[in-house]
């Protein structure tokens, strides 16, 4: 019992430090600094970090950045040579180097393969028909993060539930929901990042894993998907599309919302309706 509360207060504490990292991703962020925010001493916290995320702290923050301009270069028209600045490479050539050893490929061919508009996503997906912009938040919410593939997140969606249940917080104001922050065509299944949450009427205090969250108003790029989870990436691609072409301004970097409208237990496949959310900047 004492071993599996210190494992959970690691992983808390742990999870602060990367919560903080996430937050800060563009800043020069230091081992004391993030050892001081999950509350470890700097000299044990690299090593309890690694243990616990399978990565080192330079190792997750130029993974993150890279990623990041993976998807820029996919949904949006800036250069190469800014992409690579903010990624916090001072040369096109040294962020080519890192981003072919990463993807395999370079920048360039990412972007052409790669890109929202490419010819093989095929236009009229019905998202595109259906999109339209809305202004959403701010929203309280209780969110259990989940680390891996985004199809194993029912268990954490259970988990979640339970807890919620047990403190009297489902009501009529209840939204299922979940909070993307990785594309799984750029992020590997084993790093993709996902909170389960479920709306709440009031800022919530959470217990361990579980926290409270306030999302903040934002402007979003919305449409209804219909039909299995597994399509919801055709699904964000034809909402891409829309938003390139008429929308204004680009997609943020901030994380996707996706309002889950009715329930997998209850409803056949076919029949899911799922909102998809994408911030835009304008």
């Amino acid at each position: 019992m004492a071993r599996q509360a210190t494992w959970d207060d690691y992983q808390l504490r742990v999870g602060l430090a990367i919560q903080h990292l996430e937050q800060h991703l563009d800043d020069d962020l230091s081992l004391p600094e993030l050892a001081d925010v999950a509350s470890f001493s700097p000299f044990h916290f690299h090593r309890i970090f690694r243990a616990l995320t399978g990565e080192g702290v330079a190792e997750r923050v130029r993974r993150l950045r890279l990623e990041r301009a993976a998807a820029r270069l996919r949904n949006t028209s800036r250069s190469i040579l800014e992409i690579a600045l903010e990624a916090g490479y001072q040369a096109h050539e040294s962020f080519t180097r890192a981003f072919e050893a990463a993807f395999h490929t370079s920048p360039s061919h990412y972007r052409t393969e790669r890109s929202a508009l490419a010819p093989s996503i095929a236009p009229g997906n019905p998202v595109e028909t259906a999109a339209r912009m809305e202004h959403i938040g701010p929203l309280c919410v209780i969110r259990l993060r989940h680390a891996g593939p985004y199809g194993d997140v029912g268990q954490t969606f259970e988990r979640l539930a339970a807890w919620v249940g047990s403190h009297g917080l489902f009501g009529p104001w209840t939204q299922g929901l979940g909070i993307s922050y990785d594309d799984p065509e750029v992020t590997p299944p084993e790093y993709l990042r996902y909170d389960a949450a479920f709306t709440a009427p009031r800022a919530v205090q959470g217990e361990g894993e579980i926290q409270g969250l306030e999302l903040p108003a934002r402007d979003y790029a919305t449409a209804i998907h219909k039909g299995p989870y597994t399509g919801l990436a055709v699904a964000y691609a034809g909402l891409i599309r829309w938003w390139l072409r008429h929308g204004d301004g680009e997609i943020s970097d901030a994380p996707a919302l996706e309002f889950y409208l009715n329930q997998p237990g209850h409803t056949a496949p076919e029949s899911l309706l799922t909102k998809i959310c994408l911030a835009v900047a304008r």
